[in-house]
């Protein structure tokens, strides 16, 4: 996801979450990294890393903890690239 992109994603979220008045989950393919190690090669944006868990501390959100696959998504390559993109957040 292109970096305006993505800010422009979390600006929206962002702002229906902050304003509904019951809590809510939000869950899907965010196509954004948490940490280092939530993909398997080193192309990492680390400030787009830092923006999305400032997004989710921000908003006092918790993350689901996965249970079985490490990762969520892969392109299914030869030697594949593998990313955890997929999450479900809560109040």
């Amino acid at each position: 996801m292109a970096v305006e992109h993505a800010a422009a994603f979390l600006a929206e979220l962002h702002a229906k979450i902050s304003s509904a008045t019951l809590p809510v989950v939000v869950g899907g393919d965010f196509n954004l990294l948490r940490s280092t190690t939530e993909k398997r090669n080193a192309r990492v944006d680390l400030a787009e890393v830092s923006r999305f868990n400032d997004w989710v501390a921000d908003l006092g959100l918790l993350e689901l903890e996965r249970v079985g696959s490490r990762f969520t998504w892969t392109n299914r390559q030869v030697s594949p690239t593998l990313s955890v993109l997929d999450r479900v957040f809560f109040p």
